[in-house]
């Protein structure tokens, strides 16, 4: 594929985005209890049984109309490699390949408002993405799908292939392009588009360290001893250890006394861990009013009209389905947080001020340092001097105005015509970017974006 995008580039791309939207099968409202992380292989549209999986798309409006599947041809040209339903975390990916030349896709879907509110729009979107500055558990499902793509043989080695997202779908993508980048497997990726992409946290340390501390959080989280040793207190850890081994033992339930117990910490005298039980305590709390959001949304969600005539309640998934419902998953996303250096203040690539995101070699990052310069100068970045530091990678990223305070105003017609004027003559031309353009920054790391 050639270093500059085209319309139909463009076009390819966000139908195949759309494509990723659709439920291939796994559809929740009709059967709440479906596996997290089933897979789809076959046909992208009808699926094997049948069903409409275009037309049908998420049963809201991420849908194909029938005309749009006409000509966007892509029941012809196009089939599912691997497509993973929701996860425990509200991760789903879809591997599309082109039946003709081969060319391979790999999209994430966006947050599901309705259907998944509670694994996506609560806890992924709120407590993580907003909060903590990455959506911690749907990124590290997201790579192990993407290493059992590997090992399948799936995305060959060597394989190049290019990655879409759509809103949360978005974060995951330029958090796959920066882990990319860490593992030395970039050049492996034709492009990186992102729709309305949100934006990520700034780290002064690799994503791949992050994320592998991640890692064994959760995996320590699943043994008998749980995450014990992360706490400070005498009293925090063998309070802890009584509600970890209540929840094993109870499908992940916490006693009804919990926030009670946890409050008598500080009724603990304990001198010389005075400063350890406030941490212990303030860390507890958090984790339990977490867990309380989640499991009261995921009750109770599928009783709220979906507000759309003719459109079905929310899915009511069980709470042993959502991993945010886990004390033990609260305590992992808080403590890698503490661990690690993550400034969710103005996440860069998100918002109306930022426009510009890198994490390249030479742009967008302070000098010998991988934390990116800050949003405001990362505006005075000049498109030409980037596209002469990374002349040989195009990763793109479409975004309009996303920001935690401000809901996801969607693709509007004057911005898209009007980054399309722009793409052409403007890209590359040295000045601050201008709202609506359109901006292709060479550096495999970065986006542009039309705000």
């Amino acid at each position: 594929m050639s270093g500059t995008l085209t319309i139909a580039d463009y076009l390819k791309f966000a139908n195949l985005q759309m494509a990723a939207e659709s439920l291939f099968d796994k559809n929740a409202q009709i059967d709440p209890n479906v596996t997290p992380g089933s897979p789809y292989v076959g046909p992208i549209n009808p699926s094997a049984n049948g069903r409409a999986n275009l037309e049908v798309g998420n049963e809201r409006a991420s849908r194909f109309t029938k005309t749009q599947v006409e000509y966007s041809h892509l029941a012809d040209d196009w089939t599912v490699d691997r497509h993973i339903s929701n996860t425990k975390t509200g991760f789903s990916g879809t591997l599309f390949r082109h039946t003709a030349t081969n060319e391979l896709v790999l999209s994430f879907r966006s947050t599901e408002f309705a259907d998944d509110a509670a694994r996506d729009t609560l806890q992924a979107d709120s407590h993580e993405m907003a909060n903590l500055g990455l959506a911690f558990g749907q990124i590290d499902d997201m790579e192990a799908w993407y290493a059992s793509l590997k090992t399948s043989g799936l995305l060959p080695e060597g394989a190049r292939y290019s990655v879409t997202g759509y809103s949360l779908g978005g974060h995951l993508a330029s958090a796959f392009n920066l882990l990319r980048h860490d593992d030395n497997s970039a050049g492996q990726i034709e492009q990186v588009v992102t729709f309305n992409g949100a934006g990520i946290g700034r780290f002064s340390e690799p994503l791949t360290k992050i994320m592998a501390d991640f890692r064994d959080l959760r995996d320590a989280a699943s043994t008998t001893d749980g995450l014990v040793d992360r706490l400070s207190s005498t009293a925090g850890k063998k309070l802890y250890r009584e509600l970890h081994s209540y929840a094993l033992t109870h499908g992940g339930a916490l006693p009804l006394n919990a926030s009670i117990r946890i409050n008598e910490l500080s009724k603990v005298v304990a001198p010389n861990e005075a400063n350890e039980l406030l941490k212990d305590e303030n860390l507890l709390r958090t984790a339990l009013t977490q867990v309380r959001a989640v499991v009261n949304l995921a009750t109770t969600v599928s009783a709220v009209p979906s507000g759309s005539e003719g459109s079905d309640n929310p899915a009511n998934i069980p709470t042993t389905s959502i991993a945010g419902a886990s004390f033990d998953y609260q305590l992992a996303t808080l403590l890698i947080e503490k661990r690690h250096v993550i400034d969710n203040r103005g996440k860069i690539g998100m918002g109306w001020d930022t426009r510009f995101r890198s994490h390249g070699a030479d742009v967008g990052k302070q000098a010998g340092s991988r934390k990116p310069i800050s949003p405001y100068r990362q505006r005075r970045v000049s498109m030409r001097a980037a596209r002469g530091a990374h002349a040989s990678a195009w990763p793109a990223s479409f975004r309009l105005a996303h920001s935690p305070r401000r809901p996801c105003p969607g693709v509007r017609g004057q911005h898209m015509r009007r980054a399309a004027v722009t793409a052409k003559a403007k890209s590359s031309a040295s000045r601050r970017p201008r709202n609506g353009d359109l901006l292709v920054c060479p550096a495999q790391h970065s986006q542009w974006s039309a705000v």
